[in-house]
């Protein structure tokens, strides 16, 4: 998945793209399932930032910089 336009909206600055909580919800649903269930967010953005922004251990994180 990626963060910006598939996770969160797209927004006019990056700072201003929110994960919205009925998708985070979502996702720590997910990330419970680990036995079926394999998450990956990749992003132009920092690992750290996208790690800030969605705040779900467990998720696999890589980035694009």
């Amino acid at each position: 998945m990626d963060y910006d336009g598939t996770l969160s909206p797209i927004a006019l600055k990056p700072e201003l793209a929110i994960l919205p909580e009925e998708t985070k919800r979502l996702l720590k649903e997910l990330s419970r399932n680990k036995e079926n269930v394999y998450m990956a967010i990749i992003s132009g953005r920092s690992i750290e930032d996208v790690q800030d922004k969605v705040q779900i251990e467990g998720l696999t994180v890589s980035s694009k910089m």
